[in-house]
């Protein structure tokens, strides 16, 4: 849970310095559970449904969705290997819209990190009900985000 919550604030320092979507996101979630078992973690966060998330339609954005994706699928992989990693590939299923909850689930996998890849899934739930799925392939730099200075 430390290295977890460590990941988070590096990404703070970064983002803090040009304020975003992702400003919003990070200072709201919540990690509630975090488990490592050699090179791979799954992870429980809870993030309250926020104004910037929703489409004109009043639904959760599907941009939005994708974007948890990639950025909460990299805490899952941080939590086990502190390299700085890139997208390979992204596919998400969008099952059901949401419009009114107050809070969104994700659990995050990351089912192994290897020398070059790693590979994750994430499931988004909304008042228990799954909203969508997504799998997140990452390829491996060696560059450290613990060695990273700004």
């Amino acid at each position: 849970m430390n290295r977890a919550i460590d990941y988070l604030a590096s990404l703070k320092v970064k983002i803090g310095q040009n304020g975003s979507f992702y400003e919003d996101v990070y200072d709201n979630l919540k990690i509630k559970h975090c488990e490592v078992s050699g090179n791979s973690s799954k992870v429980l966060i809870e993030l309250p449904l926020l104004p910037q998330m929703i489409n004109i339609l009043g639904n959760l954005d599907t941009g939005a969705i994708m974007t948890f994706i990639d950025q909460l699928s990299t805490i899952a992989i941080a939590i086990v290997d502190d390299r700085y990693n890139v997208s390979v590939d992204l596919s998400t299923n969008f099952i059901s819209q949401v419009s009114k909850v107050k809070m969104l689930e994700f659990e995050i996998t990351c089912h192994n990190v290897g020398r070059r890849l790693a590979f994750t899934s994430t499931e988004i739930r909304a008042d228990g009900k799954v909203i969508a799925r997504g799998a997140h392939t990452k390829s491996m730099i060696n560059l450290k985000w613990t060695n990273y200075k700004l």
